[in-house]
């Protein structure tokens, strides 16, 4: 059986996933959120953000380990895609109360995947 191969993240790159979360932060006008960046070990995704909305504080880690080749253009959509996911998370948490997590899940992926589209190469 083939290993799979692992792309590590640097500390650059994290560096440059936080500058560029902080520029999606300030035009999305999140500034409401007392945001945490993160470089850690994540399973089966390249980032994760993790929320209490009652404190308006969040925490974004970027995983140190891809299962791909990625470039700067990945790192920044990556970091655009987190920032949606908080701009989007009141959206989830109203919504949840009458469809499934899963519904709800694929259709702010749909239009955060549709905006990723519309502002970074495809």
């Amino acid at each position: 059986m083939e290993e799979k191969k692992v792309y590590y993240t640097t500390t650059k790159d994290f560096e440059l996933f936080t500058s560029e979360s902080k520029i999606w932060i300030e035009r999305l006008g999140l500034k409401e959120w007392e945001w945490t960046f993160l470089h850690e070990k994540l399973k089966n995704t390249r980032a994760e953000y993790v929320s209490c909305n009652e404190s308006k504080m969040v925490d974004v880690t970027l995983n140190t380990e891809f299962s791909f080749p990625f470039d700067e253009e990945e790192i920044r959509r990556v970091a655009f895609h987190e920032v949606c996911e908080v701009f989007l998370n009141e959206f989830r948490i109203m919504t949840e109360n009458y469809y499934t997590k899963t519904i709800v899940n694929k259709e702010i992926h749909t239009v955060i995947r549709r905006l990723e589209n519309l502002i970074f190469k495809v």
